[in-house]
Protein backbone atom coordinates (compact mmCIF):
# COMPACT_ATOMS: atom_id res chain seq x y z
CA UNK A 1 0.00 0.00 0.00
CA UNK A 2 1.58 3.29 -1.08
CA UNK A 3 0.68 6.11 1.46
CA UNK A 4 0.99 10.06 1.71
CA UNK A 5 4.32 9.35 3.50
CA UNK A 6 5.59 5.51 3.54
CA UNK A 7 5.25 2.35 1.49
CA UNK A 8 4.50 -0.43 3.32
CA UNK A 9 7.09 -3.21 4.13
CA UNK A 10 10.19 -0.65 2.20
CA UNK A 11 11.12 1.11 6.19
CA UNK A 12 11.55 4.35 4.24
CA UNK A 13 10.17 7.12 6.00
CA UNK A 14 8.79 10.62 3.65
CA UNK A 15 9.80 9.42 -0.03
CA UNK A 16 10.77 13.02 -0.59
CA UNK A 17 7.80 14.81 1.75
CA UNK A 18 4.24 15.17 1.97
CA UNK A 19 4.00 16.05 -1.56
CA UNK A 20 6.13 13.26 -3.22
CA UNK A 21 5.47 10.33 -1.67
CA UNK A 22 5.16 8.87 -5.13
CA UNK A 23 6.28 9.32 -8.46
CA UNK A 24 4.98 7.16 -11.68
CA UNK A 25 7.06 7.60 -14.55
CA UNK A 26 5.32 5.55 -17.86
CA UNK A 27 7.77 3.85 -20.46
CA UNK A 28 7.86 6.44 -22.69
CA UNK A 29 10.04 8.70 -20.35
CA UNK A 30 12.07 5.87 -20.59
CA UNK A 31 12.27 5.66 -24.38
CA UNK A 32 12.63 9.36 -24.04
CA UNK A 33 15.66 9.82 -22.24
CA UNK A 34 16.99 6.88 -24.40
CA UNK A 35 17.27 8.66 -27.12
CA UNK A 36 17.99 12.28 -25.95
CA UNK A 37 21.06 10.76 -24.20
CA UNK A 38 22.01 8.28 -27.25
CA UNK A 39 21.87 5.70 -24.17
CA UNK A 40 20.41 2.40 -23.89
CA UNK A 41 21.33 0.98 -20.99
CA UNK A 42 18.87 2.31 -18.30
CA UNK A 43 17.08 -0.19 -15.89
CA UNK A 44 13.48 0.36 -14.54
CA UNK A 45 13.79 1.74 -10.82
CA UNK A 46 16.85 3.80 -11.81
CA UNK A 47 15.33 6.96 -11.81
CA UNK A 48 13.95 6.02 -8.36
CA UNK A 49 10.37 5.74 -8.98
CA UNK A 50 7.85 3.02 -7.36
CA UNK A 51 6.40 2.14 -10.19
CA UNK A 52 6.50 1.80 -13.57
CA UNK A 53 3.93 1.48 -16.33
CA UNK A 54 3.19 1.45 -19.74
CA UNK A 55 0.84 2.89 -22.24
CA UNK A 56 -0.24 5.65 -19.49
CA UNK A 57 0.43 9.24 -20.60
CA UNK A 58 0.96 11.66 -17.94
CA UNK A 59 -2.38 13.23 -17.32
CA UNK A 60 -3.86 9.83 -17.12
CA UNK A 61 -1.96 8.41 -13.56
CA UNK A 62 -3.54 10.02 -10.71
CA UNK A 63 -4.02 9.40 -7.16
CA UNK A 64 -6.64 6.91 -6.60
CA UNK A 65 -5.34 5.26 -9.44
CA UNK A 66 -5.00 1.65 -9.31
CA UNK A 67 -2.35 -0.82 -10.94
CA UNK A 68 -1.68 -4.51 -11.25
CA UNK A 69 1.87 -5.48 -10.80
CA UNK A 70 2.58 -8.75 -11.38
CA UNK A 71 0.01 -10.28 -13.04
CA UNK A 72 -2.96 -10.70 -10.60
CA UNK A 73 -0.32 -11.49 -7.59
CA UNK A 74 -0.24 -8.02 -6.21
CA UNK A 75 -2.31 -4.80 -6.38
CA UNK A 76 -0.95 -1.46 -5.94
CA UNK A 77 -3.48 1.45 -4.67
CA UNK A 78 -1.90 4.92 -4.53
CA UNK A 79 -4.44 7.40 -2.29
CA UNK A 80 -4.50 9.97 -0.19
CA UNK A 81 -6.65 9.51 2.73
CA UNK A 82 -9.40 12.48 2.31
CA UNK A 83 -10.02 14.57 5.29
CA UNK A 84 -12.07 17.78 5.81
CA UNK A 85 -10.20 20.78 5.15
CA UNK A 86 -7.59 21.91 8.15
CA UNK A 87 -8.99 25.25 10.13
CA UNK A 88 -12.21 25.91 11.11
CA UNK A 89 -14.88 24.91 9.28
CA UNK A 90 -16.26 27.17 6.42
CA UNK A 91 -19.76 29.05 6.59
CA UNK A 92 -21.13 29.08 2.98
CA UNK A 93 -22.81 26.17 1.26
CA UNK A 94 -22.34 22.43 1.87
CA UNK A 95 -19.99 20.63 -0.68
CA UNK A 96 -20.51 17.38 -1.11
CA UNK A 97 -17.68 14.69 -2.31
CA UNK A 98 -19.63 11.98 -3.10
CA UNK A 99 -16.91 9.32 -3.94
CA UNK A 100 -14.52 10.69 -1.01
CA UNK A 101 -17.65 10.83 1.28
CA UNK A 102 -16.12 14.09 2.38
CA UNK A 103 -18.75 17.06 2.82
CA UNK A 104 -17.17 20.30 3.93
CA UNK A 105 -18.78 23.85 4.33
CA UNK A 106 -17.38 26.39 1.68
CA UNK A 107 -15.14 28.86 2.82
CA UNK A 108 -14.40 31.74 0.32
CA UNK A 109 -10.71 31.19 1.22
CA UNK A 110 -10.79 28.88 -1.58
CA UNK A 111 -10.78 29.97 -5.24
CA UNK A 112 -12.48 27.10 -6.34
CA UNK A 113 -13.48 24.02 -5.58
CA UNK A 114 -10.42 22.84 -7.04
CA UNK A 115 -8.74 24.29 -3.82
CA UNK A 116 -11.64 22.79 -1.41
CA UNK A 117 -10.82 19.07 -2.94
CA UNK A 118 -6.54 19.42 -2.37
CA UNK A 119 -7.27 20.78 1.26
CA UNK A 120 -9.45 17.63 1.86
CA UNK A 121 -6.77 15.18 -0.56
CA UNK A 122 -9.83 14.14 -2.69
CA UNK A 123 -8.21 12.85 -5.49
CA UNK A 124 -9.11 15.04 -8.57
CA UNK A 125 -7.54 15.54 -11.79
CA UNK A 126 -6.47 18.97 -13.18
CA UNK A 127 -4.09 21.23 -15.45
CA UNK A 128 -5.30 25.03 -16.32
CA UNK A 129 -7.20 25.71 -12.88
CA UNK A 130 -8.42 28.40 -15.23
CA UNK A 131 -11.54 26.54 -17.52
CA UNK A 132 -9.21 26.09 -20.63
CA UNK A 133 -8.38 22.48 -20.81
CA UNK A 134 -11.67 20.45 -19.16
CA UNK A 135 -9.35 17.77 -17.66
CA UNK A 136 -10.88 18.63 -14.49
CA UNK A 137 -14.47 18.50 -15.89
CA UNK A 138 -16.25 16.49 -12.83
CA UNK A 139 -20.02 15.40 -12.52
CA UNK A 140 -22.31 17.59 -10.75
CA UNK A 141 -24.51 15.29 -8.87
CA UNK A 142 -27.11 18.07 -7.49
CA UNK A 143 -26.73 22.04 -6.64
CA UNK A 144 -25.37 25.01 -8.56
CA UNK A 145 -21.98 26.71 -8.65
CA UNK A 146 -21.24 30.10 -10.52
CA UNK A 147 -17.84 30.39 -12.59
CA UNK A 148 -15.11 32.77 -11.44
CA UNK A 149 -13.33 33.35 -14.04
CA UNK A 150 -15.43 32.00 -16.82
CA UNK A 151 -14.20 29.46 -18.53
CA UNK A 152 -13.50 29.35 -22.17
CA UNK A 153 -16.26 27.16 -23.00
CA UNK A 154 -18.67 25.26 -20.57
CA UNK A 155 -18.68 21.78 -19.76
CA UNK A 156 -21.41 19.20 -21.11
CA UNK A 157 -25.05 19.28 -19.06
CA UNK A 158 -24.89 17.74 -15.62
CA UNK A 159 -20.43 18.70 -15.26
CA UNK A 160 -18.81 20.89 -13.52
CA UNK A 161 -15.19 22.38 -14.18
CA UNK A 162 -13.76 22.31 -10.86
CA UNK A 163 -10.89 24.31 -11.43
CA UNK A 164 -12.81 27.46 -11.84
CA UNK A 165 -16.25 27.04 -10.22
CA UNK A 166 -17.14 28.10 -6.79
CA UNK A 167 -20.88 26.28 -5.29
CA UNK A 168 -23.69 28.82 -4.91
CA UNK A 169 -25.69 26.58 -3.09
CA UNK A 170 -24.66 23.32 -1.65
CA UNK A 171 -23.37 20.94 -4.49
CA UNK A 172 -23.07 16.77 -4.39
CA UNK A 173 -19.82 16.58 -6.88
CA UNK A 174 -19.11 12.90 -8.33
CA UNK A 175 -15.48 12.95 -6.82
Amino acid sequence: MVRKLDIDGDAQAGHGGEQSAVFVYQMDSYHYWERFLGRNDFTFGQFGENFTVEGLPDNEVCIGDRYRIGGAIFEVTVFYTPHLPQGPPGSGPLVSFARSGIIAAWDPKFASLLELAEACDVPVRWSCRIGVCHTCMTGLIDGSIVYNPEPLERPAPGNVLVCCSQPNAAVTLDL
